[in-house]
């Protein structure tokens, strides 16, 4: 892989370059049009990243306690992984808890999650991709390292 694809500008022409491969849900757009300005964390770790799930529930009890708005990319495992009961569960009754403040989804195109100005902060493994992406949208950043 290269890096991230940005926006270019061709003589007053927009072209937007994407290399997305999956299919992404449309009703993640609306859900941040209803959100203010700068009042949502996003969190993502990419496909490669797999947290421990005592990482994942300690996200998720942060997010619920800190009373932000959040959207949050959960990868189910990679394929290749050789454990079958490793998959993300989150916290029982987290949906309930969330309500509408929290949003969590398999997949989303990033760049126009990152663009939204929605967008408080990122919380992020560091991977190049997403730190370049975060960086050039100008989205301060939260770094968990993996």
């Amino acid at each position: 892989m290269v890096g991230p694809l940005f926006m270019a500008t061709d003589n007053s022409v927009c072209v937007l370059l994407r290399g997305d491969f999956l299919k992404t849900d449309h009703s993640i757009m609306d859900w941040l049009h209803s959100k203010l300005p700068s009042s949502v964390v996003y969190i993502s770790f990419s496909r490669v990243v797999h947290l421990k799930q005592e990482e994942v529930n300690e996200i998720a009890h942060d997010l619920l306690d800190s009373g932000l708005s959040f959207l949050s990319v959960m990868n189910p495992p990679h394929k290749r992984t050789k454990k079958k009961k490793n998959d993300h569960v989150l916290p029982y009754g987290f949906a309930d808890k969330s309500g509408n403040k929290g949003k969590v989804v398999q997949w989303c195109l990033q760049e126009q999650v990152l663009g939204h100005p929605s967008m408080a902060c990122f919380m992020t493994h560091c991977g190049w991709n997403l730190s370049m992406e975060a960086l050039s949208f100008g989205v301060p950043f939260v770094a968990f390292p993996q």
